[in-house]
């Protein structure tokens, strides 16, 4: 959009120049279980990805599968699988964690928070 990049300085060099530790990634499944509805939602919602635009309709569909994967009892889950993989990472050697959830609606951090206390 304004041209070509001047510099570029990725995490790789930030690494090397000991500006930040080096980061890990360790993807996690966390299964949802579908009813039929779901599972139509969802193949609705694939092929819709796959036109070139998106019709209005797609915003109401990605609502849906936003409420089906935000379900609160799904989210406890996830959160007690966060929590319990963070604290045996931390046996083996101190760090933090990052948490990429599908959306700002889904409230993961504050079920961990709750979960962790109680």
């Amino acid at each position: 959009m304004f041209g070509n990049y001047v510099d570029v300085y990725d995490i790789l060099q930030a690494v090397e120049d000991k500006a930040t530790v080096r980061i890990y990634c360790e993807s996690r499944l966390a299964k949802i279980a579908l009813s039929e509805a779901g599972k139509k939602l969802v193949a609705d919602l694939d092929k819709e990805l796959e036109q070139d635009e998106l019709t209005e309709t797609w915003k109401a569909k990605w609502t849906e599968l936003e409420a089906l994967i935000g379900s609160k009892d799904r989210i406890k889950r996830v959160a007690r699988d966060i929590i319990g993989h963070f604290e045996q990472r931390q046996e083996v050697f101190e760090g933090k964690a990052i948490i990429v959830a599908m959306s700002r609606r889904i409230e993961c951090c504050q079920i961990i928070t709750k979960s962790n206390a109680g």
